[in-house]
Parts: C-alpha cells; sequence; structure tokens
C-alpha cells in the first residue's frame, strides 16, 4: 500500500489532502521517477496541531532510512527503517 500510495499514486496537492483535508494544505515532488519514491523528496506544507509549517522535504533512501528536517533551524533525521522491497 505504501509503495503504490507514493510511487504511484500520490501527484498532486489534491491526492495528498485526500489522506488529510484539513491538515495537508500542499505537496510537490523533487526527483521523483515513476512509480518509485525512493530517492524522491517529498515537499510538503501541512499542520500539526494548530499550526502551519512550510516547505518541509522528507526523503527515503535505498536502505529505508527516512531524512525529515525538523520544524526548527536544526535538521533531525528519523531514522525509522522501513522494508524498501518485500511483499505488496
Amino acid at each position: 500500500m505504501i509503495r503504490w500510495w507514493f510511487g504511484d499514486y500520490m501527484r498532486t496537492t489534491e491526492h495528498y489532502k485526500r489522506w488529510h483535508p484539513r491538515d495537508h494544505v500542499w505537496m510537490s515532488w523533487n526527483h521523483k521517477q515513476p512509480g518509485t519514491h525512493i530517492g524522491a523528496q517529498h515537499l510538503v506544507h501541512e499542520y500539526i496541531g494548530s499550526r502551519l509549517f512550510g516547505t518541509s522535504s522528507i526523503s527515503k533512501n535505498q536502505s529505508g532510512a527516512i531524512s525529515c528536517p525538523g520544524p526548527s533551524a536544526e535538521r533531525s533525521k528519523l531514522a525509522a527503517k522501513t522494508p524498501v522491497s518485500g511483499p505488496q
């Protein structure tokens, strides 16, 4: 499901808003290749609580590590490991 959602389905802000119509405001992609989100940057504007955050960049590399800058001036790394391949 995740592979399909990010790799094939989510192409526009309208698609992004279907996930959370109120909190998800805008989205775009940098370096997006058809059928995958690996190596792409997912750019988003979204509410977290009552605060709107400007462009956040979320990306996933081949090892499954997800990089997500924090809302402050410091960049943080989310070392979440998710499978890159496996059952769909």
